[in-house]
């Protein structure tokens, strides 16, 4: 499921178009529930940390690697 180039919503839907085809909602219900947070990681919530790090706000982090991994994303940055 190649997800290079696509913006936010296109991965998105292309999640859901997945889930819906492959399984059923039914079992998507439950391993959203499954994970720790009890819902899946989507692009947005990389974004946030990619904002976050970039803003005034995070100046005192420095020289740290931080992780965020989803079933369908991971990004690692430092």
């Amino acid at each position: 499921m190649a997800m290079a180039g696509a913006g936010v919503e296109d991965q998105v839907r292309m999640i859901i178009f997945y889930f819906r085809h492959v399984y059923s909602i039914r079992i998507f219900e439950q391993f959203a529930k499954s994970t720790a947070l009890g819902h899946i990681g989507l692009p947005t919530d990389v974004a946030a940390l990619v904002s976050y790090l970039a803003s005034k706000e995070s100046h005192l982090i420095t020289g740290q690697s931080v992780s965020i991994l989803a079933p369908f994303l991971s990004a690692s940055f430092g």
